[in-house]
This record gives structure tokens, sequence and C-alpha cells, in this order.
């Protein structure tokens, strides 16, 4: 029924009605009044004695007093049934309260409740935690498309599963919602590869990583999903997997719109690039584990989804300083025991300018953090991987000393034809000038940072992949 036809009615039955009938439309606000509340008190109380937070159990009761075209239904139904003038009345009220209710409570839970909260709580698992714990490597694949499965599957057979660290694949096929009243997320039955001609997208898509899991026999395990869910609360999907998986990598796949538009690429999906733009951020802000941006900068069609015998696959990795540039290197020193990967590790350092506080600007927010032990950890990890370069000719170390951003730039910039991986840390920690300018003069796509966004550019003419990582964690 109508707000405005149910306030109109409301008008007509109240100019017909006595004293008696005025009681009882008290009655019936008295009622809905102090049936909610009971409700709220009857839900907070036993969730406190259940060790849910004050607030938390708030909100439940709030939600438990929602309601939906489903209970107007009913009572519609039931006073239908009676056909007394005063039960139009209790109609007209009730309906008038639930939608006063909700038009209540839905804002106050939504600025309440924040979903990303209970991932706070989650132990942080990264790539190095996982490397020192010497756990099977989990990783969650978010695929959009079909395009999105070749650089991937060579991204995770780069990574060199072994009996020693086997890895498993979490496939989560991300679909919008449209034209349905509540998300799903379908599990996919394993070992069932079809090759008949009528086979759907995600079919093709699950076949390709399941011909990869065959190919590495008792090594690689897939397990494939499908999320159907609105864009805007699509990351606590990939969140909620990922707790539930314990993965220590989320790859997320994304093309910047820039490139997009450059390559006149008419193949790609109706995909709204906002869309995408804010499902990214809110991971980035939201997940439990490390997150890897994998962009497909150059060669968007790659020749071939598995590795050939007599490929060589040439990595790169650029470092600068802090947790998501030891985190990139960590997922690069998976690769550096694979005969056909050459990893090549470039460290960029400049003139330490530390301040006595220890207060440097952070991203355009000025923060204290622990500079020497950030580069304590920097060095520890450098020097294991310079250990591994002195016993195997695939590995290459080298450093190139800056004085400035723009001396960054130009050294990056010579490498743009030099890999078919490059792999930056999203985010760098350095008390110097040798990143300064970056945030500022390349900001058109500041998801991925400011080295991220430099090689990701149409400008910066990249040949390869490029994975941006970032561990997730609380920086105070």
């Amino acid at each position: 029924m109508p707000l405005h036809m149910g306030i109109v009615g409301l008008k007509i039955r109240l100019e017909n009605i006595d004293a008696e009938h005025i009681k009882f439309v008290w009655r019936a606000v008295l009622v809905i009044i102090g049936c909610t509340f009971g409700k709220i008190v009857g839900v907070f109380i036993p969730a406190i004695f259940l060790g849910v937070s004050i607030q938390d159990s708030f909100l439940l009761g709030l939600i438990m007093n929602l309601k939906g075209i489903i209970e107007v239904a009913t009572l519609n139904v039931w006073i239908d049934s009676q056909g007394s003038k005063i039960f139009y009345l209790a109609n007209t009220i009730m309906t008038l309260g639930m939608v006063i209710i909700v038009a209540v409570i839905t804002p106050i839970v939504k600025y309440l409740y924040d979903p990303s909260a209970k991932y706070l709580t989650y132990k942080k698992r990264s790539i190095l935690q996982s490397k020192e714990n010497k756990a099977d490597f989990r990783v969650l694949v978010c695929v959009h498309t079909q395009d999105d499965v070749p650089n991937t599957i060579r991204l995770l057979e780069a990574s060199n599963p072994t009996k020693f660290s086997p890895l498993t694949v979490y496939i989560l096929h991300l679909v919008e919602l449209v034209g349905r009243a509540s998300p799903l997320l379908i599990a996919h039955p394993r070992n069932r590869i079809t090759t008949s001609s009528n086979t759907s997208k995600f079919e093709r898509i699950i076949n390709a990583f399941q011909k990869m899991e065959d190919r590495y026999h008792n090594l690689v395990t897939v397990q494939a999903f499908t999320t159907i869910s609105p864009y805007a609360s699509m990351h606590n999907d990939i969140c909620t997997m990922s707790v539930d998986k314990r993965t220590s990598l989320i790859i997320f796949p994304f093309y910047r719109q820039d490139v997009i538009t450059l390559r006149d690429d008419q193949a790609r999906p109706n995909i709204s690039n906002r869309a995408i733009k804010s499902l990214l951020q809110n991971l980035l802000r939201s997940s439990p584990c490390s997150v890897g941006i994998l962009i497909d900068a150059g060669n968007y069609q790659a020749p071939s989804a598995c590795f050939l015998p007599d490929m060589s696959y040439r990595v790169v990795v650029l470092f600068v300083g802090g947790p998501d540039d030891r985190e990139a290197l960590a997922f690069a020193m998976n690769m550096i025991h694979h005969p056909s990967v050459f990893v090549s590790l470039i460290r960029f350092y400049g003139p330490e300018i530390l301040s006595s506080d220890g207060v440097i600007n952070y991203y355009n927010e000025s923060i204290t953090i622990d500079v020497e032990r950030n580069k304590f950890l920097d060095d520890e990890l450098v020097d294991h991987f310079r250990i591994n370069t002195m016993h195997d000719e695939t590995l290459t170390y080298k450093e190139v000393e800056v004085k400035d951003g723009a001396e960054t730039i130009w050294a990056v910039r010579s490498l743009h034809q030099d890999f078919d991986l490059m792999v930056v840390g999203r985010q760098q920690i350095t008390d110097s000038k040798i990143i300064s300018g970056l945030d500022t003069d390349w900001a058109e796509c500041g998801e991925v940072g400011a080295l991220g966004d430099l090689v990701s550019s149409p400008d910066y003419g990249a040949e390869g992949s490029i994975l941006i990582v970032h561990q997730r964690q609380d920086i105070s």
C-alpha cells in the first residue's frame, strides 16, 4: 500500500470515528511501540549473556524489528478476512508503523554496522607467514571474465608448487547481482572437465584451471565458486571466503580504464570501471590477508596459458622498502627454484634523511613509524635473496642509487621491455626523497600506489604483466 494512500485513508476514517475509535488508535500505537522496544530488549539481553558486544547486540535487536513486503501482505490478507471498519483502521496504522520503523532503523544499522570489522580480529595471513610456517600456499583468485585466466595461470605456475609447498587455489567467479532479492554463493563440483562445444563461459574458466591441476598432479588443488552479489558488498564475500579458506593471498585482476580506452578493446565486457575500482578499494581496506592486483599492462592476450619447455619467464622485482615491498619479494622468492623463471631484484636506495621523532609523510599523512625496524627487516629479506643468487644463475641482484623521484622514474622507465612479470609493492615506506612526487605526479589510478600507477600507465609502455602486492596490516 502506498504511503500517501494510507495517509489519505487514515484521514477519511478519522473523520468518521468516535472517541472509542480514537482510544483504539492510541492503544494500537502503544502496542507497536511496546512490541518494538520489547523485541529489542528481548534480543539484546540474551545476546549480551552469550558474549556478543553491546553494539552488536543492539544492532541485532534493531534488525529483528525490520519488516518487509511479506509481513505487509500477510497483514492485508488477515484484515480483508475480517471485513470490519475497525480492522481497516488498524491495518492503516500498522502499515504506517512498519514504514516508519524501517525508515528509522535502516539508516541507523547502516551507520553503526561495519561488516569488515569482523576481519580485524582475524589473524593476518601473508605470504611471508606462509613461507615461515612451511604450510601449503593458499591463494584466492578472483575472476571477472575469460580474459583474466591466461596470465593468472602463468602467474600461479611460476610460483613453483612442490610437494614441500603445494598450491591450493580457490577460484571465485565475480558476477554482479541482477534481478534477485538476495546474494548467492555457489560451490562447483570438482574434477568435471566439460568437453562439449556448448559449455558456458565459466565452465571454460573452470576447465582451464582444472587442466592446470592435472598438469601438477598432487601438487595443485583447485576448487571453484561463484558469488552473485552487488559490487557494493561483493568485497564481503571475497573476504569471508578468504577467512574460511585461510588464504595467504588474494589475486584480483584489474584493468585500467585509460589502457582499455587506448586499446579500443571492444571485447571487454560491459563492466563499470567505477564499480570495479570501488570494489578494489573496499577489498584493500577490508582484506584479512595480502592482496595482489594483477594488471595485464601490454600483452593482454597471453600466448599460452601454461609454461612451455623452451620459454623463459622473466620476473623483475622493484624494491624500495616497507611491508608491501617485502611481501612482493616474498612472492617472487617462491619462484626462484622454477627452472624456467628468471628473477631479478632491483633495489633502489638514496640519501636517508631520518627525522628525529620518526615522523614521515606516508601518502600525504604524517604518521609515526619505526623506520629503523622496517629497514632492518628489509635488509634481512634482501640478504636472504642475495644468498640464493650466489648459487643460482637464474637470479640476479642489482642496486640502483637515485637522488630523487625524477631519477627513480627514469630508472624504472628503462625496464619497460625487460620483463614478463613485474612485482612491486603497493606502498613504500622509506624516509628519503627517492619516491617524492610519485604519489602526486602519478595519481591517475591511486588504488595501485605510486610505483604501481607509474608502471601500469599506458605512457610507461610495459609489455608484460604487473603484480602489485599489498600486505594487510594496521599502521598507527
